[in-house]
């Protein structure tokens, strides 16, 4: 099933189509969009531009994606990690998690952190199955931390 996913950059023409599988994720979750609260929605390819956002393509249609941005002090931060609800649990999250995960570290970052709300309880086994450490729980979040060997 995964040898037909294809992963890319994000291109220009990808943004439309990734903003509404974001939204349609926080929809899910959320039962709402704020755009106050995702300034990054609006112009998704401007504000990734620095950063390594991949996404996922099963012939046409975009069913992922994941960014990983640069953070102060030479770190990386997992951000919009997103797999369409009937792609979950097959593998695709672990394949763009490791994709991101091997650009961090051919950048050289030593650490990669991660953040999601602490009560999606499958995000949380997910990054935790893939190495993240929690760090610390905050006002409803859990905060990961991977350190990166070379």
């Amino acid at each position: 099933m995964l040898d037909a996913i294809k992963l890319h950059r994000l291109r220009r023409t990808d943004a439309p189509a990734v903003r509404q599988l974001i939204e349609a994720a926080l929809m899910e979750h959320w039962g709402k969009v704020e755009a106050a609260a995702h300034p990054d929605l609006a112009q998704l390819f401007d504000h990734y531009a620095q950063s390594i956002f991949l996404v996922a393509e099963a012939g046409d249609r975009i069913i992922g994606c994941g960014a990983l941005v640069a953070e102060a002090g030479g770190g990386g931060r997992i951000v919009r990690m997103v797999v369409a609800p009937e792609w979950r649990h097959h593998g695709l999250g672990g394949r763009l998690l490791q994709s991101l995960l091997d650009a961090a570290r051919a950048l050289g970052y030593q650490t990669v952190q991660q953040e999601t709300p602490a009560h999606w309880q499958d995000a949380v086994r997910f990054y935790q199955s893939h190495g993240f450490t929690l760090v610390k729980e905050q006002a409803g979040s859990a905060h990961f931390s991977l350190a990166l060997t070379a």
